[in-house]
């Protein structure tokens, strides 16, 4: 996955430069930045290549849609958590379900 998201909101949307002190220097500038966004690019990240995915899928017979990290204009943590991290952040009612499997080698 990667991509470029665009925020900008339309122009009947109310704003909140009225809250900012009557500066109409700094209410132009923000007016002047709203009608050039800079994209905020958006991607995946994992530690698998393609190949490895697609072993993994056809071993697990799934899709494998677990990805390591999502990065924000290149930043993010990609630190893979332990199956038992994953579990305590797993709504309860799910870990019956799952009955202490992984589907793929990522958990």
């Amino acid at each position: 996955m990667y991509g470029a998201i665009i925020v900008k909101p339309a122009p009947t949307d109310p704003t909140a430069f009225g809250a900012i002190n009557n500066d109409s220097a700094q209410i132009a500038a923000m007016r002047r930045a709203e009608d050039c966004p800079i994209p905020l690019l958006v991607s995946d990240w994992n530690h698998f290549t393609s190949e490895e995915f697609d072993s993994i899928i056809m071993a697990a017979n799934t899709d494998d849609v677990c990805f390591d990290s999502i990065l924000i204009n290149g930043k993010g943590s990609e630190i893979c958590l332990l199956q038992a991290e994953i579990n305590s952040l797993t709504n309860p009612a799910l870990l019956p379900l799952l009955n202490g499997t992984t589907m793929t080698a990522k958990g």
